[in-house]
């Protein structure tokens, strides 16, 4: 469905931009305003001194990867975020236009998501792309997953 792909797009563009700030310490961000369940805890006075140094590093960079996906640099993302909020202006501006169709709202849903496509992925590395065509499949999947198991089934007779 070609709605899904580009709405994956914009979601996983806007996911990796909007959520640096949450692979910040608190010393580095002193404005940081992100949940408590964010942040990794400080370790407590009666904390294992013998613990490894890189077990906080290594949650740490498990999360920037949660976080950041698709590895954007700060460059990336300074350039991204002005695409991608326009993008995300236009689509709101388009869900309170209370003067078209469903249908005319889809295509023109289509047609700012095919305007932002190509700008978004010049600024990609083929990596990033490849990581992102397989983040949108397997989206899709799971939508198509979700979806099967909300649909009834009436294709087969009730077991007894």
């Amino acid at each position: 469905m070609r709605i899904s792909k580009f709405h994956i797009l914009s979601f996983a563009l806007g996911l990796a931009i909007s959520l640096p700030a949450a692979a910040q310490s608190p010393a580095d961000n002193p404005s940081s305003t992100s949940a408590p369940a964010q942040a990794t805890p400080a370790p407590s006075s009666s904390a294992q001194p013998s613990a490894p140094a890189t077990t906080n590093q290594n949650s740490a960079q498990a999360q920037a990867n949660q976080d950041n996906p698709l590895n954007l640099s700060d460059e990336q993302k300074a350039k991204l975020r002005p695409i991608i909020a326009d993008e995300n202006q236009q689509m709101e501006a388009l869900r309170n236009d209370n003067s078209m169709t469903q249908e005319q709202k889809i295509d023109k849903a289509n047609q700012i998501r095919a305007q932002a496509s190509p700008k978004i992925k010049a600024i990609l590395t083929s990596e990033q792309l490849q990581k992102l065509a397989e983040m949108q499949q397997e989206r899709e999947q799971q939508q198509q997953q979700d979806n099967q198991q909300s649909a009834p089934n009436t294709s087969q007779p009730p077991q007894k």
